[in-house]
């Protein structure tokens, strides 16, 4: 009997300290999440800190409206203890259902516009701060501190746009651009005069209207999105004899942007390129 006893209470203390083994293991690797995209990344990275290791599932350059589960998805969502979406991706319902994973787990941040944008991107970090500190009440003060450093950097890189966009006179140039992009150039003040889809929603009439609108507004520039079709308006640039520009919607997209700040920033550095000169007459 007493071998019986000794042998339950080492059990149960290897139990214990198994137990109190894996819970420092999870503090110090911090709190596994996944995010669909790398703008969710980016958000939950500049929040979360430290305190948080980020899984991504579809890459900087790719649409998510063609994204393919994979197997390998299935497998990290069960290993992640939240799952972060913006509520706008088709395949979320079947990835959770095949995936097993409870609603309690799944964090939507359901903010429609565009997350390029200064204020728009400071409400759903203010999202992220608000579902993080939900199922980490420890870290709420660090991450409301870390928010409070993204609306100082929102407030920078906005201040910095405004500048530039005063600076190259953005307001008298016309643009016809993706649909994705639309409204970071009419906030950076561009006339836009058309907007277009994916390159699969050409159509012949459609493409004569662009062009049509295109000389009526004296269009300058025709910018694609990376991740919708990097050459969709580049014939149409050709029939206006207008300059063709390419800009990314999620970090990633380009090289060494994988900040929220560094994609705005790269776009912003890739806008006055295209248009040098163009006070010159060149």
């Amino acid at each position: 009997m007493k071998r019986i006893r000794a042998a339950l209470g080492i059990a149960a203390a290897l139990f214990l300290l198994t137990v109190i083994f894996i819970r420092f293991e999870e503090r110090a690797a911090g709190l596994n999440v996944t995010a669909t995209t790398t703008m969710m990344r980016a958000a939950i990275n500049d929040i979360g800190g430290e305190r948080v290791k980020v899984n991504v599932l579809i890459p900087g350059g790719s649409c998510p409206g063609h994204y393919d589960i994979r197997p390998g998805d299935i497998r990290t969502l069960k290993q992640s203890a939240l799952f972060f979406t913006h509520d706008y991706e088709g395949f979320v319902p079947r990835l959770c259902a095949a995936a097993k994973l409870p609603e309690s787990r799944v964090m939507r941040i359901p903010v429609s516009e565009n997350w390029q944008l200064p204020d728009v991107y400071v409400r759903a970090a203010q999202a992220v701060a608000a579902a993080l500190s939900k199922v980490d009440a420890a870290g709420r003060s660090e991450y409301l501190q870390h928010l409070k450093a993204v609306q100082d950097k929102a407030g920078a890189v906005e201040a910095e746009i405004r500048k530039q966009a005063q600076r190259e006179d953005f307001g008298s140039v016309a643009v016809i651009c993706s649909e994705q992009q639309a409204a970071v150039l009419r906030w950076m003040g561009f006339k836009v005069a058309a907007v277009y889809g994916r390159p699969e929603e050409f159509t012949p009439s459609g493409m004569h209207h662009l062009v049509r609108m295109g000389k009526d507004k004296k269009v300058e520039l025709v910018v694609d999105n990376l991740q919708s079709g990097p050459a969709a308006g580049r014939e149409l640039a050709r029939e206006l004899g207008a300059r063709h520009l390419l800009l990314s919607n999620f970090p990633d997209g380009f090289d060494n942007t994988e900040t929220w700040e560094r994609t705005v920033l790269e776009n912003m550095k890739r806008i006055v390129t295209a248009l040098g000169g163009r006070k010159d007459g060149k």
